[in-house]
């Protein structure tokens, strides 16, 4: 499942997004600070999915390279 798939950025939110975000949560029973742990969360995880799919591709350019 890519990240294009599910349209999500693969950089951190930008500051429209994190403030509507932001927004949003604190209209609803949650904290804005609850919200901003909530797009902390998300730019962790994208961040390390954005690594891992990095390292992978590494993997494979050596593997590419040792085979050629």
């Amino acid at each position: 499942l890519s990240v294009k798939k599910i349209g999500l950025p693969v950089t951190p939110l930008p500051d429209q997004v994190r403030k509507k975000w932001s927004d949003w949560s604190s209209n609803g029973s949650s904290s804005a600070v609850n919200s901003s742990r909530k797009v902390y969360y998300l730019e962790e995880k994208q961040k390390q999915a954005f690594e891992r799919r990095m390292a992978r591709q590494q993997e494979i350019v050596r593997c590419a390279k040792k085979h050629s």
